[in-house]
């Protein structure tokens, strides 16, 4: 399918590689998602990096998925709980990897790859936004920032609106979440506030009419999160780039082909 997307040249990268999720991690201890370790990884083998952030009670930016620190930290509190210098002590899944801050991931990736910035932002919006467009400002670096929250990147288009955005969605299917708000998400109506640049749908949900129209109307459309070869064949005609998960599908993202070509 012939697409022309509304990309500007210096963000062709969306397109250009597939993104590996959470940096470049083996699913476990040996290297942990949103480590410092994954981001090497994905850095060694040129790969954009999605990676989440949110913050800590005191205001400081970490690099970090969930909203509870269980998982991966076994630990009793939300991160919005706990105060920087307590999260910097914590071991991702018991190894000798921390919590990064979203200033170490700076410092360490400095503009090698491009950066997929997923907002995690499960209360108010504006701190956190005005933090991370702050701590961006002086980044060398290719980036763009993604929620599911159109409100944070309602924010973006207000105020910083040269900053590449990119509306998340899929079919929330077993997710806690308020039906009516479910519905407007998964067809993307609230599209009319986030006003983004490219979407990022649940693969699961693929193909899918609706995301076919948006892509037809110059959407770029990154399928998320590819875990196997399966699931990368089953969207590769329906989207524009993946992001995908763990080392098991490295060779895969490695034979993904660039689907937009803009200069050709």
């Amino acid at each position: 399918m012939a697409v022309m997307m509304k990309l500007s040249q210096k963000d062709y990268w969306l397109t250009d590689k597939p993104i590996a999720h959470r940096g470049l991690h083996s699913g476990n201890d040996i290297v942990p998602e949103n480590s410092l370790a994954a981001f090497r990884a994905a850095m060694a083998h040129g790969f954009p990096i999605e990676l989440d952030v949110q913050l800590s009670a005191d205001g400081e930016i970490f690099v970090f998925h969930d909203e509870h620190l269980g998982r991966m930290c076994a630990v009793d509190k939300r991160i919005k709980e706990a105060y920087a210098e307590e999260l910097k002590t914590y071991r991702l899944l018991g190894s000798s990897e921390i919590i990064p801050t979203f200033g170490q991931v700076l410092n360490l990736v400095d503009g090698s790859v491009p950066l997929l910035i997923e907002i995690k932002n499960f209360g108010k919006v504006g701190l956190l936004e005005s933090s991370l467009y702050n701590a961006l400002k002086q980044y060398r670096g290719a980036y763009a920032v993604q929620s599911f929250n159109p409100i944070s990147l309602r924010w973006f288009y207000k105020n910083a609106s040269s900053v590449l955005r990119g509306q998340l969605s899929g079919n929330f299917k077993g997710e806690k979440i308020n039906p009516v708000l479910a519905f407007l998400l998964r067809n993307l109506y609230l599209n009319i506030l986030s006003r983004p640049d490219f979407i990022a749908y649940d693969q699961q949900a693929l193909p899918s009419k609706l995301i076919t129209r948006f892509r037809l109307k110059g959407y770029p459309i990154l399928a998320w999160t590819i875990r196997s070869e399966n699931e990368y064949q089953k969207i590769e005609s329906f989207s524009d780039n993946i992001i995908f998960e763990n080392l098991s599908t490295l060779q895969h993202a490695k034979n993904h082909q660039l689907a937009y070509h803009p200069d050709k």
